[in-house]
């Protein structure tokens, strides 16, 4: 006789605690409550039509949807009120709800300077969280109320944002390997990355990690064990436990070392972790029609397919699906920058200091914008290059009759080469500073 061969099965129904969503629902909320990028939305809101730039999946964006300082405003005020009341729980179905569209909208408003910010899983988050019961624990609407059972309606939405903190981590990791093998935690490949953050942030540590190889080798590979190893630690309780603790440790140093913090995404690690069940959970058969929740299972689908599509691709410029950050390829010894020069009309030269503050440091963000502006990562656009200088300040700043000269420069990383010239320029484009200036006003 054959053995009798088992019956296929459906896979095992995730289970979660509602303390465990409701865990992840409070870190969302305060994430997106103290969010630089969110409250910055409304600034870039203020960016001239020339000077936009939409990423991979925001072409509709900015085609269809109005975009003013003052929506940006009245969308900020809901978006803080939504995550206050995420928090609490208070009415959690309709904030959650106005949490993932008013996020989407700021947060992609912030897209368009010209370089993608890598904030979409707030969004993902946001919108995991409508799709569930996440206010069934911890929270007002439920107070005093007995906590229900652990159930496939937590279960789902908690392994959904496990699993795309997996996409987030491994995806990068992958492409590290993928483009540069084991060479890409050569101490050389990781001294250049050291090089453009810290030409990027205007300064050099007092402790030079690039003149210990044998430590920055092995960070290297301990970067590429905990990227590549991360969905892999997500299978049991020890271990995600494990990975919280080591992803908290991954971007402490990536924020002292390349002042890459991502604070946004390890808060939101409450969700790694399975919070204490109560002792007595009393029944629960709301929602329990159905083994697998449909509304959290489908908003998981329209989440992880495209996140896992974008993550083979290594597509990072896009929004609000990206793989992202890989730092895959290697640095380039030099930096471009935007150098602009005003020539007057008795041809004096005066170059104009721009896009940095009092302590001579400029943003990321105003980083990303630079580079498209020099044609590093968008094509050349002189309309956009003419928005940008007009909005540097008044038009009588600029000489009457002269001309304002654009360059893309190319700078030395090197820390040895810090404040030099540029080692290379190139002409971009001449404006005729007449048109800079203001004209004669209409009665």
């Amino acid at each position: 006789m054959f053995p009798r061969t088992p019956a296929l099965r459906w896979p095992r129904r995730p289970v979660a605690s509602a303390e465990t969503l409701a865990a992840f629902r409070i870190a969302v909320g305060i994430a997106l409550l103290f969010s630089t990028e969110l409250h910055a939305g409304s600034s870039f809101a203020d960016l001239p039509a020339a000077m936009r730039i939409a990423p991979e999946g925001l072409g509709w964006f900015v085609a269809v949807a109005p975009i003013s300082k003052a929506i940006a405003l009245a969308v900020r005020a809901v978006a803080v009120a939504a995550a206050a009341a995420t928090i609490l729980g208070l009415y959690t179905q309709a904030a959650t709800l106005a949490l993932c569209f008013s996020s989407f909208y700021l947060l992609a408003i912030g897209q368009l300077g010209g370089t993608v910010v890598h904030n979409m899983h707030l969004v993902w988050f946001a919108a995991i969280l409508a799709a569930s019961p996440a206010g069934d624990a911890l929270s007002v609407d439920r107070f005093r109320e007995s906590v229900p059972s652990p159930d496939a309606r937590y279960g789902v939405p908690v392994w959904t944002a496990r699993i795309l903190f997996a996409c987030v981590y491994f995806f990068p990791g992958l492409h590290k390997v993928m483009t540069q093998g084991l060479q890409w935690a050569s101490a050389e490949n990781l001294s250049l990355q050291l090089y453009w953050k810290w030409f990027e942030w205007n300064e050099v540590p007092a402790f030079r990690l690039d003149q210990h190889p044998t430590l920055l080798q092995l960070g290297g590979f301990a970067t590429l064990a905990f990227e590549l190893g991360f969905p892999f630690l997500l299978v049991s309780r020890p271990t995600r436990l494990a990975a919280a603790v080591l992803g908290v440790a991954f971007h402490m140093a990536t924020d002292r070392l390349l002042h890459v913090a991502f604070s946004s995404l390890w808060i939101c690690y409450p969700v790694l972790v399975d919070w204490p069940r109560r002792q007595r959970h009393q029944p629960d058969t709301r929602g329990t029609a159905s083994p697998w929740p449909r509304a959290a299972v489908a908003v998981g689908a329209l989440l992880v397919l495209p996140t896992l599509a974008q993550g083979l691709r290594g597509k990072t410029d896009a929004f609000p699906f990206a793989c992202y950050p890989t730092f895959a390829h290697r640095a380039s010894d030099t930096i471009p920058d935007l150098t602009i020069v005003s020539v007057g009309a008795d041809g004096a030269h005066t170059e104009i200091a721009h896009g940095r503050d009092a302590r001579g440091l400029r943003s990321q963000a105003h980083w990303g914008l630079v580079w498209a502006l020099v044609g590093a990562t968008a094509p050349l656009d002189e309309a956009r290059l003419h928005a940008y200088v007009a909005g540097l300040g008044p038009g009588s700043m600029w000489p009457p009759g002269g001309t304002v000269e654009l360059w893309r420069s190319e700078f030395a990383v090197s820390p040895d080469a810090r404040g030099r010239p540029a080692v290379r320029a190139t002409k971009l484009t001449s404006l005729n500073a007449t048109r800079l200036r203001p004209g004669p006003t209409t009665p």
